[in-house]
């Protein structure tokens, strides 16, 4: 369906006014609205959807307004975007692997288990490696979430591994029911914090992650 807003791009069109109220309301200085919105509709990231008469374009925190039929632009806002930040906890860990959890007691703090078809897994504190382990990696370094993780944080925690990983830090990841965990190698670990601080993710030393 949003194909045919695709096709209809180069019709898109403001009144003056419309395009001034959308200049203001997307803070676009020097560009021109109306071919920003054309770009924007264009952009194989963006969200489009039909509402009654009426086109939905969303893209990044943008959300566009464009009128069915005479391709005219309503309206667009920035919605206030969602962030999160991490925090950093001093204790390395382990992830390995067990025949079974009977070396292990639970609930301990910082003990993930999992059990599928074929393995049972934990990842725990170093010092708390249990004694039954058929084979375990480590130490891994790991950043909490701060923030209660909700549907409209996933694409900003994505993008916090893919920012590690594109620097070529290796990841995996544990999720609880509040909020989500991010390991890294030890040996990557101040590289990685100097990363996450530099892009908003961390506080620095002297001020609490923002």
């Amino acid at each position: 369906m949003s194909s045919r807003l695709v096709e209809h791009a180069d019709a898109i069109h403001a009144s003056e006014m419309a395009a001034q109220r959308l200049r203001t309301n997307l803070s676009l200085i020097r560009m021109d609205p109306v071919e920003w919105v054309k770009d924007a509709v264009r952009n194989p990231d963006s969200r489009i959807s039909l509402q009654g008469r009426k086109w939905q374009v969303s893209l990044g925190n943008a959300t566009i307004i464009i009128r069915d039929g005479t391709f005219a632009i309503e309206n667009g806002i920035l919605q206030k975007e969602q962030s999160i930040s991490v925090e950093p906890l001093e204790i390395p860990f382990a992830i390995c692997k067990l025949p079974d959890f009977s070396g292990i007691s639970v609930p301990e703090p910082f003990f993930f288990t999992a059990c599928t078809d074929t393995e049972c897994s934990l990842i725990c504190p170093w010092d708390r490696l249990p004694e039954n382990s058929l084979e375990h990696s480590g130490p891994w370094r790991c950043f909490r979430v701060a923030q209660p993780m909700n549907l409209e944080l996933v694409d900003h925690f994505a993008g916090l591994t893919r920012l590690l990983v594109s620097n070529r830090i290796g990841v995996f990841s544990a999720s609880t029911f509040l909020t989500d965990y991010v390991f890294v190698p030890d040996s990557q670990w101040d590289q990685a914090r100097e990363i996450l601080r530099s892009h908003r993710f961390l506080g620095s030393p002297d001020q609490p992650a923002a």
